[in-house]
């Protein structure tokens, strides 16, 4: 019987295999060596409970991704100046991000709007949706 465990124990296992093979090692190793040991594996799954505060991070975390290429930039580094456009064929919010710098408030972009945004310091980063 211990030699069963030990080999068991040395083989090359991973994930469910690795746990059932132990889960058998331990009831066999509980029970007398003349009873016929019948163990069963189950893993269940149980899904994390979220508060609405880590929903609410979660959705603004996910609305900050970078915008879409329909939302289209014009980028002068030199003079710190974006243009933002719509062409995705709906209204749109964005957002233009700068490193070091202001950001933009949230905008409402309806279709083929433009819009731009000057900044005093830093570097234009990216534009994303909020």
């Amino acid at each position: 019987m211990t030699m069963h465990i030990a080999r068991a124990i040395k083989a090359p296992l991973s994930g469910l295999a690795c746990a059932a093979t132990l889960m058998l090692g331990v009831a066999s190793f509980s029970t007398p060596a003349s009873a016929t040991v019948q163990a069963s594996a189950s893993i269940t799954t149980t899904q994390p409970t979220v508060t609405r505060a880590q929903a609410a991070s979660a959705s603004v975390a996910a609305s900050r991704v970078t915008a879409p290429a329909c939302i289209e930039r014009e980028v002068n580094k030199k003079q710190k100046i974006a243009w933002i456009t719509n062409t995705c064929g709906k209204t749109r919010k964005v957002k233009v991000v700068i490193n070091n710098g202001p950001d933009t408030y949230c905008r409402t972009l309806k279709n083929h709007e433009r819009i731009y945004h000057r900044w005093p310091f830093g570097s234009y980063d990216r534009t994303v949706n909020c």
